[in-house]
């Protein structure tokens, strides 16, 4: 398996792909749809802010992990569990892991 390009990623220039701090192509986000007033570019623009935002995000859900395996941990699963287990799946997701 494979590891994401590592680095705060950012909007590109038109604001709808997403580059690294590097200026490296991440990726592209949606297509014109013409059906729409402003031929999709709000949507496309709000996915590159999610996908640029997906470093972070991660990185948050790994140290929500780690502060669960502690010893505020015990504390954290009695009042949330839930929410431990829901990161500990869309963190899994993210590394490409069942």
């Amino acid at each position: 398996m494979s590891t994401h390009t590592k680095g705060n990623w950012k909007i590109a220039p038109g604001g709808c792909g997403v580059i690294s701090k590097s200026d490296r192509p991440i990726c592209t986000c949606g297509t014109m749809d013409l059906g729409q007033p402003d031929n999709g570019l709000a949507e496309n623009e709000a996915n590159a802010r999610l996908i640029a935002a997906a470093p972070e995000l991660l990185a948050a859900c790994e140290y929500v992990i780690r502060v669960a395996a502690g010893e505020w941990g015990k504390t954290l699963r009695t009042l949330h569990g839930g929410l431990v287990e829901t990161v500990r799946t869309a963190t899994a997701k993210a590394q490409g892991e069942k």
